[in-house]
């Protein structure tokens, strides 16, 4: 019986993914669903899938990318393929992401997957919450992954072609790990980077990585160490001072943890005043 009923809640839930792409499209003839993944990771490329799949079409297992193991998302990556109107990825790199932020990046790769269609849409189905701005006409749907069927297909196309990525990476620097963390913050890798440094496929504009990385330079340190020591007004306006003239010279991550170094020394200091 409780297979039974494990049954009908998962031909339940797979009709729902059905029904709830069609009451997003409307009239809409051709509806691309698209997802990115790799925003979170500290190292690797943002890839995103778009995927126009043909009407009625559903596959057995198919979910957020996130709720599948590799041996399913293989799979599901094969039929989607195999079955889907039209696939389209856009990837990335490490330096975009460090150029224009992870947040532009998710978009660009985003378009790049639309543009990589052979085919015109009607409309854009999107995970996640509405963009600032979108160049084709969309929808954003919070949990779409795991509400609509297109854009679960896509988080599936995305998500085993940054992974191929990542697999490839760790034949090149096999001490990281990327196989098994695929470039996400574990311990594992927190490790390596303390071990052996960034590699080209660090994002730099996250200052984690300097930070775990220990690649700040000179300049970097001599300002830390004047903050650190900061415990009067006219100390922390000093070490101030010296940080808005070096801005020019240092990484943006290293102006980012020194900023924030500022600030818990000034609050440090007025915490002291008050209480002195």
């Amino acid at each position: 019986m409780a297979i039974v009923r494990a049954r009908e809640r998962e031909r339940q839930r797979l009709k729902n993914l059905l029904d709830t792409e069609r009451e997003l499209a409307g009239d809409r003839q051709v509806v691309a669903g698209v997802d990115e993944v790799g925003v979170s990771p500290i190292a690797g490329p943002v890839v995103a899938a778009a995927v126009v799949l043909p009407a009625g079409w559903i596959a057995d297992g198919l979910d957020d990318s996130k709720r599948l193991n590799p041996g399913r998302r293989e799979r599901l990556d094969r039929a989607i393929r195999a079955d889907a109107t039209a696939v389209g990825v856009g990837a990335v790199s490490e330096r975009m992401i460090d150029r224009i932020n992870i947040y532009q990046a998710s978009l660009m790769a985003m378009r790049l997957a639309l543009e990589q269609l052979d085919r015109p849409i009607d409309l854009a189905l999107l995970d996640g919450r509405p963009p600032r701005s979108f160049p084709v006409p969309h929808r954003a749907i919070v949990g779409g992954d795991g509400r609509v069927r297109s854009i679960a297909a896509a988080s599936i196309i995305a998500k085993v072609a940054r992974d191929r990525l990542l697999v490839e990476a760790d034949r090149r620097w096999p001490e990281y790990g990327f196989a098994r963390h695929k470039g996400y913050m574990t311990p594992e890798h927190i490790r390596a980077l303390r071990k052996h440094g960034v590699t080209p496929i660090h994002r730099l504009s996250f200052p984690r990585v300097w930070a775990e990385a220990d690649a700040m330079g000179p300049l970097y340190r001599d300002i830390e160490a004047q903050l650190a020591k900061a415990a009067t007004t006219s100390t922390l306006e000093a070490a101030e001072f010296a940080l808005d003239a070096a801005r020019a010279s240092l990484h943006a991550s290293e102006e980012r943890l020194l900023q924030r170094l500022l600030e818990s020394q000034r609050e440090k200091v007025l915490f002291l005043q008050a209480n002195d």
